[in-house]
């Protein structure tokens, strides 16, 4: 056994050697405790720093990924914002255009408003001061902003009648106002022209037609005495017409109106010149009439040659106006109700005598003298005329009754010619 071993178990029992022997215990192990300490805490700081830079490394590989994650973040938030912005930008773009859009149709909406304004002021301007009523006739859907001063040429051949007789239907009636300007039964044409597509003309303003006038009477029909009356202005009218080379080919009450005003109520007028068609050519000989034209007009009126489908001439007008006289003395025809396929048997079976029935007695002469004209020959106006005269005179009507028409509802006698300035000399050369 070592020697300070024996030495320090014998002096441990001694209580004073027990302190000199912790003293040299920890002297003697110290050397050790330090060594193996400094050992411990070289090693714990090497392991220490190690771990140190093992950690730092794994932080900065750590805030290398959240970085990396934040700038993807950062990209997608990006990108999110920037499909937001474009989305945004679009909707502003369209709340825009809308805005304009609807400001624009409110704009075009109180532009038409104050347009329509203007044409209402404008038409019962024309309608109450001057007497002028505005016609407008669309031209074609497809030139809707054609604005020039133009109309279809008028055709002088047979053959092309019928094409675009729609284009041409207004070109036509302004073509015969222009040459029947003047005329006593002949409407004034003030203007006419094309504007936005439409083509339109300006004519004097007129009162209702005799068919509307016919039907409001009590017993829906004329007194003999207002028939002969319109008999004679209407054959002055179809003289006139007839005079420039043109035939009607469609006289009904729907196309004969009195004048406006209390100037004008005891005047007629012959309108619609839509379906007339020339009867002469250039050098003004009559035509030759075509084989098969075609049926023309209303058939309630038209004349036998028209339900033969016949080219018409001047006599098939007198016989539409003698027709005209029969309803409106009568209020109806008598094949009103028959259908279109037997009108051309009921008029030829309809005689002289039938006629006499119902209009006065001088009105055979005229049938019989209605029956011998041909195509090619001019009524004898001043015979007709005449035989009318001659039936007013000996029924013992004067030439300034009223018309059925300024005869007040309760059967008393409106005041006539009091304000008119149409005198009797007037009256008589409307008659005569």
């Amino acid at each position: 056994m070592n020697m300070n071993c024996i030495r320090i178990m014998e002096l441990v029992s001694n209580s004073e050697a027990f302190e000199i022997f912790l003293v040299y215990f920890i002297l003697a192990i110290a050397p050790h405790l330090m060594n193996n300490a400094t050992k411990a805490i070289s090693y714990f700081c090497l392991n220490h720093n190690k771990y140190a830079a093992i950690k730092k490394k794994k932080v900065d590989e750590l805030c290398d990924k959240l970085k990396g994650i934040n700038i993807m973040q950062q990209f997608a938030e990006h990108s999110r914002m920037s499909r937001q912005l474009s989305i945004a930008k679009r909707n502003y773009n369209k709340a825009v255009i809308d805005d304009k859009f609807r400001e624009l149709k409110f704009r075009l909406g109180i532009a038409l408003v104050f347009y329509i304004i203007m044409v209402v002021i404008i038409c019962w301007i024309l309608y109450n001061y001057y007497g002028m009523a505005i016609l407008i006739f669309p031209k074609t859907w497809f030139w809707p902003f054609n604005r020039v001063l133009s109309f279809p040429a008028v055709s002088d051949t047979a053959e092309e009648e019928d094409v675009n007789r729609e284009e041409s239907a207004l070109a036509l009636e302004i073509h015969i106002l222009k040459l029947l300007q003047g005329r006593k039964h002949i409407c004034q044409l003030y203007s006419y022209g094309t504007c936005f597509g439409l083509n339109f003309m300006i004519i004097s303003l007129l009162g209702k037609s005799l068919w509307e006038l016919q039907t409001e009477t009590p017993d829906g029909r004329f007194s003999i005495s207002t028939c002969l009356r319109i008999g004679v202005q209407s054959l002055h009218a179809l003289k006139a017409l007839h005079s420039v080379g043109y035939v009607h080919r469609d006289v009904k009450t729907d196309n004969l109106t009195i004048g406006y005003g209390e100037l004008e109520e005891r005047r007629i007028y012959l309108i619609d010149f839509g379906l007339a068609k020339r009867y002469t050519d250039e050098n003004g000989n009559v035509r030759h009439p075509r084989r098969k034209p075609g049926f023309r007009g209303t058939s309630t009126y038209a004349s036998i040659r028209a339900h033969k489908q016949e080219e018409l001439g001047r006599v098939d007008d007198l016989w539409s106006w003698l027709y005209t006289m029969m309803e409106m003395a009568t209020g109806r025809l008598p094949w009103n109700d028959l259908k279109k396929e037997k009108l051309l048997e009921a008029k030829i079976t309809f005689g002289v005598e039938d006629i006499c029935k119902i209009l006065p007695i001088e009105f055979e002469e005229i049938v019989l003298h209605l029956l011998s004209l041909t195509f090619y020959d001019c009524p004898n106006y001043d015979f007709i005329n005449r035989m009318i005269q001659n039936a007013f005179k000996r029924l013992g009507f004067c030439r300034s009754d009223p018309y059925d028409w300024q005869i007040a509802a309760d059967g008393k006698q409106s005041e006539l010619n009091t304000k008119s300035e149409m005198n009797r000399d007037e009256e008589k050369q409307l008659l005569s």
